[in-house]
């Protein structure tokens, strides 16, 4: 909160007990249980600012809604004196979860990038980065275990996302450190991450960098286009699940989140109907068909993420 009041010209000194024309935070000494976990109070009178909340994290969009009330170049102008009206909020959510997804696979963004985002959010009070962070077009993850994902699965040859074409090599990736960043900045504003890792389908990038992972072993590139593509993980081949778990293993230990995101969306099985590992697996497991080998996949894949404590 210093910080953002600093961005904004004001110079603030912390006292213990509250003073005329100050700025007051209290947690309550009774819980109000109209405001929830999330909710607050604000106040502002001729006493000066108040803002009560049940928790620190109601402080905090408490301030958010002052911040609000700012005029909105004030980080740009050096105002000798700022009018707030005389007001009584009394603000909790109706939503429990208020996400916002960025998807870097597709349009990579520089950690400072996402930070201006995520300043945004916390200003709007949303509670939940979904971190889209691998797809056909860019993994984006360094991985110690498997570096050639990030090496190769991160480097497009060019970009062609409908009116949108670009030639030239296009690509980037976070490593854990960069990552544990982003967390570290989002648990600051009361922020969730979640993370994504797509699978079996969006699969792409990954098999750029490891062919054989996917049904026919073939080389392929980084994907340059929008689409729904018959590349995706091999659901009958064992090296499959120990990547998917290595991956998961490192990526686990930088988002402290219980939840994890694994996709499953938009993965054709064709290549699987004419798979000898996957009709094998099929048979193997006692499966219907070759449709049902998805469910079986993201059983396993669940089944590793609990092991994880997720």
């Amino acid at each position: 909160m210093l910080r953002t009041l600093r961005k904004m010209h004001i110079r603030p000194s912390v006292v213990g007990v509250p003073t005329h024309d100050c700025i007051s935070f209290r947690i309550n000494n009774v819980v109000n249980p109209e405001l929830g976990n999330e909710g607050y109070l604000f106040e502002v009178n001729s006493d000066g600012i108040q803002i009560s909340a049940n928790s620190e994290t109601g402080l905090f969009y408490g301030f958010s809604s002052f911040v609000q009330m700012l005029p909105d170049d004030v980080c740009d102008v050096t105002y000798n004196k700022i009018t707030i009206p005389e007001c009584t909020i009394l603000d909790y959510p109706r939503y429990e979860w208020r996400g916002c997804m960025i998807d870097v696979s597709r349009h990579f963004f520089t950690v400072e990038q996402i930070k201006k985002m995520l300043d945004l959010m916390a200003i709007y009070k949303m509670n939940v980065f979904h971190w889209h962070l691998t797809d056909d077009q860019g993994f984006r993850v360094w991985i110690d275990r498997r570096p050639s994902v990030a090496i190769e699965g991160s480097v497009r040859r060019a970009s062609e996302f409908g009116s949108l074409k670009e030639e030239g090599e296009y690509g980037g990736y976070y490593t854990a450190k960069q990552m544990k960043e982003i967390v570290d900045y989002c648990a600051e504003r009361y922020i969730t991450v979640i993370p994504e890792f797509d699978m079996p389908g969006h699969f792409t990038a990954v098999l750029s960098a490891y062919p054989h992972l996917g049904c026919s072993g073939e080389k392929v590139e980084v994907e340059e286009r929008f689409g729904i593509f018959d590349t995706i993980a091999c659901g009958g081949n064992e090296e499959v699940y120990t990547f998917v778990y290595d991956v998961l293993k490192e990526m686990v230990e930088i988002f402290p989140s219980p939840f994890f995101h694994i996709g499953g969306d938009e993965a054709p099985k064709r290549r699987w109907a004419v798979c000898p590992k996957s009709l094998e697996k099929v048979k193997a497991v006692g499966l219907e068909g070759i449709e049902q080998l998805q469910g079986f996949f993201t059983k396993k894949v669940t089944e590793m993420l609990a092991s994880l404590g997720k």
